[in-house]
C-alpha cells in the first residue's frame, strides 16, 4: 500500500463527511507510514469528534513509539 494514497482517500471521506471511512483510510496509512502528521492530526480531530479518548490515547501513544524508534515505513 501507499501512505499517500490513503491520506488522500481520508482526505476526500473527510471532506464528504463520512468520519467513519475517513478514520479507516488515516489509519491504514499510519500503518504505512506511523509518523505521517497530518494524518495523525487528522484522526486526533475524529476520535475528539468521537470523544474517544482510548483511541486519541493508544494513537499518542503508537507515535511515541514510531519516534522512539524510527518510523520503519513500509512501502
Amino acid at each position: 500500500g501507499d501512505p499517500v494514497i490513503e491520506d488522500s482517500a481520508g482526505n476526500a471521506w473527510l471532506e464528504a463527511g463520512d468520519q467513519q471511512a475517513a478514520a479507516r483510510h488515516f489509519e491504514q496509512a499510519l500503518k504505512l507510514d506511523p509518523l505521517l502528521v497530518s494524518d495523525i492530526e487528522a484522526l486526533l480531530r475524529i476520535y475528539r469528534d468521537w470523544n474517544d479518548q482510548t483511541r486519541a490515547a493508544a494513537l499518542m501513544k503508537q507515535v511515541q513509539q514510531a519516534m522512539r524508534t524510527g518510523p520503519n515505513v513500509r512501502r
